[in-house]
This record gives structure tokens, sequence and C-alpha cells, in this order.
């Protein structure tokens, strides 16, 4: 139930790219947590997408950005960069 309502969730919320890289950001972490990583790297990759190719204000789009980036970094346990920025993952205790 959890899978068929995070993908209805991606197809009805065709709104402007910070929901829908919300959107993106909140079903990837049902997706990590469920264990299916690699469909949730793909959906941080598309909400990368979606808030780069917006005209946004500077600041809002970078912040949007670096939470992407972040959590993308945590998942795939590894740097990733994306346009100007580059973030590593948590440290591990």
């Amino acid at each position: 139930m959890g899978k068929e309502l995070s993908e209805r969730i991606l197809r009805l919320y065709q709104q402007q790219a910070l929901s829908r890289a919300a959107s993106s950001l909140s079903v990837a972490g049902y997706y990590h947590e469920s264990g299916d990583n690699g469909r949730a790297v793909d959906l941080l990759e598309q909400a990368l997408r979606f808030v780069d190719g917006e005209s946004l204000p500077e600041v809002e789009k970078e912040e949007s950005l670096l939470q992407l980036l972040h959590t993308l970094a945590e998942y795939k346990g590894e740097q990733v960069c994306h346009g100007k920025y580059c973030v590593q993952p948590p440290k591990q205790p």
C-alpha cells in the first residue's frame, strides 16, 4: 500500500519544482527505509533536475539543492556533486 500511495503522489503532484522536489524527497525516504535504495536515489536525482531547471530566487534554489544533495550523499554513502555544489555523506560514529 505504501508503494502504491507513493507512486500515486508522484503522478498527481504536478505543481512547481519545489513542491515536486519536496514530494520526491519524502517518497525517496519511504523507498530508502523499505530497502529500495535505487528507487530512492533515482527520485532524488529527478528532484535535483526539477529544482535546477526552475527559475527561483538563488537562496531558495541553493537551500533546496543542498537539502537534496545531503540526502543523496547519505543514501549513496559517497560524495555527490551537482553543478557547483558537492556534499560528503555524514560521518558514521
